[in-house]
C-alpha cells in the first residue's frame, strides 16, 4: 500500500499489482481513488528524492513493503505533512535532521522495523503538535533528546534497541499531553527512574525492561492510579518493593510477577 494525499489526489497501489517499482508511481499522483485496499504489496527500491516536490503532500503511507535505501532529504519540502508511515521496510541510514522543517503540521512519525541508524536529531522537537512517535527495532543509538520534552500533544513514543544515556526528566512535561503509552524496551539506558514520569497520569503502558536502570521506584507513580494496565521493568538493576504503587494500580493486568526474582533485590515477598 502506498497511500500519498496531495491536496485532492489520492494514490493506490492495486492490491493485485505485485512488486511495482516506486519510480512507477510518480507519473500517478493525480489519481483519485477512494478504495479502501489491503495495506500489504511488495514495492520495492529506494525512496525517490524527487517525491520531494510534492510540496503539498499531507500524508505519506508505504509501510510493510520491501523499500531500501535512506529516508531522502528532499522530503524535508513536505512542510504541509502530517502523518508519514514507513513502517516494516528495510530502510537504511540516518532519521534526516533536515525533517525538523516538518513543523508543529507533523502528528504522527511511524517508522517501525527498519534498519534506520545513528541518533534521535534534536530538530525533531519542533513538532509540537506530534501525537505518535514509534521508531522501535531499528539500530537507533545515543541519547534521547531531552528538547523532545516540547512534544505538548504526544500520546505514544515508542524506540527500542540501541539507545543509551539517562531517561530525561523534561518527559514529564508530556502529562498534558496526555501521554498514554511509553515503551524504550532493549535498549542501554541507565540512571534512575524520573520522578516526573509520576506525572503521566492518562498513562496505560509503560515498558522499560531489558536496560540497565537502578534505583527505587518513585513513590510518584503512584499518581498512574487506576488507568495503568501494563507495567514491565523486568532485567533491570531496580530495587525495592511494589507495595508502594500496586494498591492503587487497580486495573493493573500486568504486573510483572514473573520477573520478581530478577528485579527486585528485596526479593518476592515485597512483590504484590
Amino acid at each position: 500500500f502506498l497511500g500519498v494525499t496531495n491536496e485532492r489526489s489520492f494514490v493506490h497501489v492495486p492490491y493485485d499489482a505485485g512488486s511495482v517499482p516506486l519510480r512507477l508511481l510518480f507519473e500517478h499522483k493525480n489519481i483519485e481513488s477512494e478504495d479502501q485496499l489491503p495495506s500489504t504489496n511488495s514495492l520495492f527500491g529506494s525512496l525517490p528524492s524527487r517525491y520531494g516536490a510534492w510540496k503539498r503532500l499531507t500524508y505519506f503511507g508505504a509501510a510493510t513493503n520491501l523499500l531500501s535505501g535512506a529516508l531522502p532529504d528532499d522530503y524535508r519540502q513536505w512542510t504541509s505533512l502530517t502523518q508519514l508511515f514507513v513502517f516494516a521496510n528495510s530502510i537504511s541510514g540516518p532519521l534526516p535532521a533536515s525533517y525538523g522543517a516538518w513543523g508543529a503540521r507533523a502528528n504522527v512519525f511511524s517508522v517501525s522495523v527498519n534498519q534506520l541508524s545513528g541518533s534521535l536529531p534534536s530538530t525533531f522537537s519542533n513538532w509540537t503538535s506530534l501525537l505518535q512517535f514509534t521508531a522501535d527495532s531499528n539500530k537507533l543509538g545515543g541519547a534521547l533528546p531531552d528538547s523532545y520534552g516540547n512534544w505538548s500533544s504526544l500520546s505514544t513514543f515508542s524506540c527500542s534497541d540501541s539507545l543509551s544515556g539517562t531517561l530525561p526528566s523534561s518527559y514529564g512535561q508530556w502529562a498534558r499531553a496526555s501521554l498514554q503509552r511509553f515503551s524504550v524496551p532493549r535498549n542501554q539506558l541507565s540512571g534512575t527512574l524520573p520522578p516526573e514520569f509520576g506525572n503521566w497520569v492518562n498513562l496505560t503502558y509503560f515498558d522499560m525492561s531489558t536496560n540497565s536502570l537502578t534505583g527505587l521506584l518513585p513513590a510518584s507513580y503512584r499518581a498512574w492510579g487506576a488507568r495503568i494496565t501494563a507495567f514491565f521493568v523486568m532485567i533491570n538493576q531496580l530495587s525495592g518493593s511494589l507495595d508502594i504503587a500496586i494498591p492503587v494500580w487497580r486495573v493493573l493486568e500486568q504486573t510483572q510477577r514473573l520477573a520478581s526474582r530478577q528485579l527486585w533485590e528485596l526479593g518476592e515477598s515485597h512483590i504484590l
